[in-house]
């Protein structure tokens, strides 16, 4: 089942199947339930319920099945957070925030870890300072920008599918997002970034989050074409933290993390790993001018 999402007039409810479960078995009266980034208050009478607002019978919980997507409640009914727009996109449960799925390819690692864990993690690495302004490529889900937004920065997200952020707005976890983008602490630009990276001014930026799909769906995010345009938009002090999955680990027979070093390097800049969050830490390589009289 895939949904057209109508604007929404209550806050943003996403649901597990243990979720929907749960709330259909409570008895009579009223409550209020912890879930991730949300408490929901819940009123039951027979049959029928009202969950953060929205009617729903207790039957019609019980069609949640599924344990790998997150469902809301529209119109009585249950949905699956999940959108068909060229490609398919949803939101899987992981026992903290939802992970973004994309043609069931996760775009969080979740396996001994949660997204919200790890965008902390990464954002740690960047060594932010208020006043900051940071360049975030793909958004996602938001949860990096917003952390580094919270740590008083000002940032740039950019999503080249709008799918994403239409479906974000469905999700409880991405709230700060957009609230700090009603704030004026992020801007969201929905755009291509090899097209939009190009324009932007050089040296603008304190810190740069580079987190890209797999090599194999946007392989013009690895190019060195797109880290020149890195190099020349970053401070000279500045930091760029890039993800590339597991270090060492072979693509096709190809160590990932080493092509992406040699190109970061190649494009000025100096590089080291982090193995904890899976990703290059790199810094714009001083240019020594050793001009004579």
């Amino acid at each position: 089942m895939t949904e057209d999402f109508a604007v929404q007039n209550t806050e943003p409810l996403a649901l597990s199947k243990m979720d929907a479960e749960r709330i259909a078995s409570l008895r009579d009266g009223e409550t209020m339930l912890d879930l991730p980034c949300q408490a929901v208050h819940v009123r039951a009478e027979g049959e029928s319920l009202t969950v953060g607002g929205r009617e729903v019978s207790r039957g019609e919980l019980m069609k949640a099945k599924r344990d790998n997507v997150m469902y809301t409640i529209r119109d009585g009914r249950l949905r699956g957070l999940q959108l068909f727009k060229d490609d398919f996109y949803k939101l899987v449960p992981t026992g903290g925030y939802p992970a973004l799925e994309i043609n069931g390819i996760r775009m969080h690692r979740t396996k001994d870890i949660l997204p919200e864990q790890e965008a902390s993690m990464k954002v740690d690495r960047l060594n932010l300072s208020p006043g900051d302004v940071v360049l975030d490529i793909c958004t996602g889900l938001g949860y990096s920008c917003q952390e580094a937004a919270g740590r008083g920065t000002w940032v740039l997200t950019l999503e080249r599918n709008w799918q994403v952020i239409e479906l974000s707005k469905y999700n409880p976890c991405s709230t700060d997002m957009f609230r700090l983008a009603e704030k004026g602490e992020i801007g969201i630009v929905i755009a291509d970034a090899i097209r939009l990276v190009g324009a932007l001014p050089a040296g603008r930026f304190d810190a740069i989050m580079h987190d890209p799909p797999t090599f194999s769906v946007a392989g013009d995010l690895y190019s060195s074409g797109f880290y020149e345009q890195l190099r020349r938009i970053i401070a000279e002090d500045g930091v760029l933290l890039h993800y590339t999955g597991q270090p060492g680990s072979k693509y096709r027979r190809r160590d990932l993390a080493g092509g992406v070093s040699k190109r970061l390097r190649r494009a000025g800049f100096e590089v080291g790993r982090e193995p904890e969050v899976r990703s290059l830490l790199a810094r714009p390589r001083k240019i020594i001018d050793r001009g004579g009289v």
